[in-house]
């Protein structure tokens, strides 16, 4: 069987698209920036037009940047906004803007036209996804039942907008609230363990926060090389093994290979300097195949994320998410847990130049704000950690113990985060102090007290954090006799 001649699929797609209102929709928003807040269902991959797409997208990003000025959304400022993002030229410049301008009907109409262009997009989405069905058909990849779940779930992925007031009554989240209460109080009653937040797989931060809090920001702030990477893999793995999750990490400033040479240690106990000096023995040897096999299918994903600005980073989250959840049905997702490594390193908004303070405040404020959207348009949660440097005046304190406001270009943080850990790896400062001691400060918790420490043991060379030595102990004695990741040791 030959395969579906792509110039139908092809010209299925062109005769779903009305270049009239997609110029229309945007030619309103420059005349009427007081109707966004109704386009919420319209994004940039609804516009068939590259050109309409790279302007919606600066629109979209000006409104987040922007904020409560956003009405200062026009041709000049779109036109700054895609030089910024280096598509200004691929677009016709500001010619191409003035045209859109001029060429709107009525700017009244625009969430009219838009409709219109979300209904196209939708109609082509489903023309994709057939076309790929009819594909693998044709390919004899699938057949009977199977080819109807591959159908289905291409179907479901497909986003489809609402559009209308998305307000709802304090009653209806007092309903929904305790309609949760009761099937958790319920799941308790029946033995299951209840945890409000993402696990941590720590214990005692777990029993005092009840795991990392969902639709919020959270921060885990420490000096260079003390630890807060390696509690971010922590955090990972736990969303990976009790959570039941396919984390999504963004890092901006080590390598894939770096991170694989993490986890390779963690799960053979190999200390990661002999992986990369390739000084092993011939267990080692054993110990990193059989780790290797087991990390192979691991869910989690890894962007390298150098110079990704935070509104491409919200993009990534959603487009991932999109994509691992399409065959969990409805109301369940995946990239339930995000982690940003690390903060400092984002490229800042070219608006706050000179401003750096304000700058790290408009990338904590959109973080804060895609934990709270995206946690609403799915109706499943997600989490978002994001590390943080503590700045250097720390080390001049007689007591260097981290505080909230110690967060390097700290900005709107204290405001923006609901959960705040600081680490603090004494040893750095007093070579007396335990190696292996990583104390962690709970600066900030919204769902409870904040003061706490939690004292963890840090096992440097495989970057390994856990309740206890024991802990670290038994995960080497297992790596040692081939146990699968997860496997449980009886002493």
């Amino acid at each position: 069987m030959s395969r579906k001649p792509e110039s139908q699929i092809v010209a299925a797609m062109r005769k779903a698209t009305n270049p009239d209102a997609e110029e229309a929709v945007l030619g309103g928003i420059f005349f009427r920036n007081d109707l966004l807040p109704q386009l919420e269902f319209l994004g940039p991959d609804d516009f068939y037009d590259p050109r309409h797409q790279a302007v919606f997208m600066a629109i979209r990003n000006l409104e987040i940047t922007l904020g409560v000025d956003a009405a200062k959304i026009d041709a000049i400022t779109v036109e700054a906004e895609l030089q910024r993002l280096g598509k200004l030229d691929a677009v016709g410049g500001l010619a191409f803007l003035a045209g859109i301008a001029c060429r709107v009907p009525t700017p009244d109409n625009a969430i009219e036209y838009a409709k219109i262009v979300h209904q196209n997009h939708i109609t082509r989405e489903v023309i994709r996804a057939s076309g790929h069905t009819v594909d693998l058909l044709a390919e004899g990849g699938i057949v009977g039942e199977e080819a109807v779940e591959v159908a289905f779930n291409a179907i479901q992925r497909i986003e489809v907008g609402t559009t209308g007031d998305r307000a709802s009554t304090m009653g209806s989240y007092v309903d929904q609230a305790m309609r949760q209460f009761m099937l958790d109080v319920a799941a308790k009653d029946a033995g299951e363990k209840f945890m409000p937040g993402m696990p941590t797989g720590i214990t005692a931060i777990d029993r005092r926060m009840g795991g990392v809090p969902f639709a919020v920001l959270s921060m885990v702030g420490a000096r260079p090389a003390a630890g807060k990477t390696t509690f971010a893999m922590k955090l990972v793995a736990a969303a990976k093994s009790i959570g039941d999750d396919d984390p999504l990490v963004f890092t901006y400033e080590d390598s894939g290979i770096s991170f694989a040479h993490r986890l390779l240690a963690q799960a053979s106990g190999v200390p990661t300097h002999r992986i990369i000096s390739r000084d092993v023995d011939r267990h080692e040897m054993t110990r990193l195949h059989r780790a290797a096999d087991s990390l192979r299918s691991s869910p989690d994903s890894l962007v390298m994320a150098a110079n990704m600005s935070v509104e491409d980073l919200a993009r990534n989250v959603r487009a991932y998410r999109r994509r691992r959840s399409g065959r969990l049905g409805l109301g369940r997702t995946r990239g339930r847990l995000i982690v940003v490594d690390y903060l400092q390193k984002m490229p800042i908004n070219p608006e706050f130049r000179g401003k750096r303070n304000e700058g790290i405040g408009h990338i904590t404020r959109t973080l804060s704000w895609l934990a709270q959207e995206e946690s609403q348009r799915t109706g499943d949660e997600i989490a978002i950690v994001a590390l943080s440097q503590i700045g250097r005046e720390v080390d001049k304190r007689d007591d260097p113990t981290p505080l909230l406001s110690d967060f390097k270009d700290s900005g709107d943080i204290e405001q923006d985060c609901k959960m705040a850990i600081g680490l603090i790896y004494w040893h750095g400062y007093n070579k007396d102090r335990d190696p292996r001691l990583l104390e962690a400060h709970i600066l900030k918790n919204h769902n409870g007290p904040s003061a706490g420490v939690v004292q963890l043991d840090w096992d440097r060379e495989t970057h390994t954090i856990s309740d206890s030595a024991g802990e670290v102990s038994i995960s080497r004695r297992r790596a040692a006799w081939g146990a699968p990741v997860g496997a449980r040791y009886e002493d």
